[in-house]
């Protein structure tokens, strides 16, 4: 009987795992750039107000999800994120992106 526990400990020892602790130490860095998560809430901003300005002027959710225009039009502008400053680029974004974006968007 003890050669059996003897067995049964062994086994247990071996194919048991037991949870490592690691150490993390964070370096603070003191920089001025935006963090990554600053810099997706004004394209937020961005989209969503463009987003609102095309609903407004009926263009249809399904067209602007399926052909991806809100986030063409996010990684294009680059202006304040006032309704204003969007209103009047959304000309110059139909003229630099012809075709179905700008038919998509001939309402504004």
């Amino acid at each position: 009987m003890n050669w059996l526990k003897k067995l049964w400990n062994w086994l247990v020892r071996k194919t048991s795992t037991a949870p490592k602790l690691a150490v993390v130490e964070e370096e603070v860095v003191d920089d001025e750039e935006p963090t990554p998560v600053e810099v997706e809430e004004e394209e937020g901003c961005v989209g969503d107000l463009f987003y609102q300005i095309c609903r407004q002027a009926k263009v249809g959710h399904h067209e602007l999800v399926r052909n991806g225009i809100v986030e063409a039009f996010e990684s294009w502008y680059d202006g304040d994120c006032d309704e204003q400053s969007i209103l009047n680029s959304i000309q110059q974004f139909k003229v630099e992106h012809p075709g179905q974006i700008a038919a998509k968007l001939a309402r504004l």
